[in-house]
């Protein structure tokens, strides 16, 4: 059904997917997500089954069935990846994380379509301008966006970062540490039952319990119980809440951003069948597979740290179905008409320039983040916001004329 289309089907497919990439991170930013405090892999795992539902409604326009194992390959670049980016989106904000990982995959992806594929442009150096100008507005995009988000969160003397708990929180001390750790799932009757004066009432250090994956450290400070944002230790280094965000973020741009490679092993295995569409049972049946692998490995690593099958289990992340649903099949469905539109790009414009072009889904989501989530307030921040994203497209423009024209990307 695809048969008379040209390079303007890419072009079109490029926009689309801009907007709905750019769009998906908004459920996840929700006011129910926020409350719920959903875990990546949860929301993962909504986008995981639209997608896997969305690759096979192609069946129904006509497309031929098609399955190749880089499906597979596909799902193990987006899905770690695109988890890691859902962590950025909840810890650092929609425009920072977008920006953040859209630079990286547009520098990843040229590289790789341009140096490795041998795709076609008019001009290298001119191309690698083009390039520069997009990190360099990007850049400022995230930049910009940063300082209002980095502001907006009190500091500790020590540069981490401190929130106040809330009354519906209580507090778990574990069985090796003193530490004080967030736990928010706490009964109806126990709550508001408890104060500051009878905080050891709340601690039992002889009946410890397992807590979640993500444990945040806790001190008491002049009477005040605050938070520090350390959330975990990786070969003797801490990590706060926010630096995990922008390595979320960095993660699903270097290593998300190969998920759409394999097509081009694909269409060279068979040309036919893995043009356009043809891909999209592939890389959604595989993610399907790929989020069922990382639960199994998730359980497993439950029940060690809980040392039991049932207390693994007990730890595990809730879905909050009841709250969840509508905006984590909403997240799937823009994020899977965006990779519709990925996939099209890359096979019409080719894999430096598609999947390039598609990244522009950040101007898409700065807006979101200055008009709907405020995370960028004052004329000033606005206004270099926006005239790093003139450089961004200037430098876009730049790379679609510098783009060689003359066929389809088979």
């Amino acid at each position: 059904m695809l048969e008379q289309c040209d390079e303007t089907c890419g072009w079109i497919a490029a926009v689309v997917s801009a907007l709905a990439w750019g769009s998906f991170g908004v459920p996840i930013k929700s006011d129910a997500s926020s409350k719920c405090d959903i875990d990546p892999l949860v929301m993962q795992t909504y986008k995981s089954v639209v997608y896997f539902l969305c690759g096979w409604i192609v069946l129904l326009l006509g497309q031929p069935f098609a399955f190749t194992r880089w499906g597979i390959l596909s799902g193990l670049f987006w899905v770690p990846g695109a988890t890691a980016g859902i962590y950025g989106i909840q810890t650092i904000g929609l425009a920072v994380s977008v920006g953040l990982w859209s630079s990286i995959s547009v520098m990843t992806s040229f590289t790789i379509g341009i140096f490795v594929f041998g795709e076609n442009v008019k001009s290298v150096p001119l191309a690698c301008l083009a390039i520069g100008m997009m990190l360099v507005g990007i850049t400022g995009m995230s930049h910009f966006s940063r300082l209002t988000t980095a502001a907006a969160v009190p500091m500790d003397d020590d540069g981490t970062e401190m929130v106040e708990f809330n009354e519906r929180e209580s507090l778990i001390v574990s069985e090796t540490s003193t530490s004080i750790r967030k736990n928010k799932h706490v009964s109806a009757e126990a709550e508001g039952s408890h104060s500051q004066n009878d905080l050891a009432s709340i601690i039992e250090p002889k009946a410890p319990q397992c807590a979640s994956l993500e444990n945040e450290l806790a001190v008491h400070n002049g009477g005040d119980i605050v938070t520090k944002g350390v959330v975990l230790h990786v070969f003797g280094l801490t990590f706060t809440r926010r630096q995990l965000g922008f390595l979320g973020a960095t993660t699903n741009g270097l290593w998300g951003g190969l998920q759409l490679v394999p097509l081009h092993y694909a269409r060279l295995d068979d040309p036919e069948a893995y043009s356009g569409l043809g891909y999209l049972m592939s890389i959604s049946t595989g993610s399907l597979m790929v989020t069922c692998g990382a639960w199994i490995l998730r359980f497993g690593v439950s029940i060690h740290r809980c040392k039991s099958v049932r207390g693994g289990y007990n730890a595990m992340p809730s879905f909050h179905f009841r709250s969840m649903w509508f905006y984590g099949l909403l997240a799937g469905f823009l994020y899977s008409v965006g990779c519709i539109g990925s996939i099209l790009s890359v096979v019409y414009l080719g894999q430096g320039v598609g999947y390039t072009l598609t990244q522009s889904a950040m101007l898409i989501s700065g807006l979101w983040g200055i008009l709907y989530f405020k995370e960028i307030t004052g004329r000033r921040k606005v206004a270099m916001w926006f005239v790093s994203a003139i450089v961004t497209v200037a430098g876009l423009l730049l790379l679609s004329y510098e783009h060689k024209g003359g066929g389809v990307h088979r």
